[in-house]
């Protein structure tokens, strides 16, 4: 099983506590970067055993305006053979930035 866990920038991804309780409507891709593409293979490719592309779209679970973040999750079972092994990737321009606030200390991976 393959769990997604997305960070995006609000209001670009918008939701409120209806959209969370009704876990409707999905991510909303048309228009944006994410629109047609797949969570695909980055590294090890050709040890994919069997792995298909799986699409971003999510279901909301979490916003807060005041970090201006909607968050989103997705889990997809994929079946592959024993012993693949390999990494995938989606990126956007619609994800939250790894950035800390202007004069906090820390540090972001």
């Amino acid at each position: 099983m393959i769990s997604e866990t997305y960070i995006y920038v609000y209001p670009i991804i918008y939701c409120n506590n209806s959209y969370m309780i009704n876990q409707s409507p999905e991510f909303n891709m048309s228009g944006r970067a994410e629109n047609g593409k797949y969570l695909n293979c980055i590294a090890n490719c050709s040890t994919l055993g069997g792995y298909v592309s799986v699409p971003p779209d999510a279901y909301r679970i979490d916003y807060s305006l005041a970090m201006n973040i909607t968050i989103g999750e997705r889990s997809d079972i994929v079946n592959i053979l024993v012993g693949s092994h390999f990494g995938v990737s989606l990126a956007s321009n619609s994800w939250r930035p790894l950035t800390l606030p202007p004069g906090s200390s820390g540090s972001k991976s």
